[in-house]
């Protein structure tokens, strides 16, 4: 996830390239996550600030809850982004 995956103009280079699609963050429904600790917020922040494009979240379309990526849709939101790449 970069700051570029916000702009809606490159969201079909973002699919073609990627096979992915652009999903907003409030159409996800959250998944408990299996670490004891739960999803590590300074890590999302660390992620939020990466300057590389990080990997696609993966959702299970029909409910659309995250199968895995709950640290980088967090991440997404402290970015400021409305949207995420996901392999739904």
């Amino acid at each position: 996830m970069t700051v570029e995956l916000c702009v809606p103009d490159e969201t079909a280079a973002i699919e073609a390239l990627h096979n992915v699609e652009l999903l907003p963050v409030a159409s996800l429904c959250p998944a408990d996550s299996p670490r004891p600790n739960g999803i590590s917020h300074r890590q999302a922040e660390v992620l939020a600030k990466s300057k590389g494009e990080l990997p696609a979240i993966l959702v299970q379309r029909g409910t659309m809850r995250v199968v895995d990526g709950m640290r980088r849709v967090r991440a997404a939101l402290l970015g400021g982004c409305d949207s995420i790449t996901a392999n739904p």
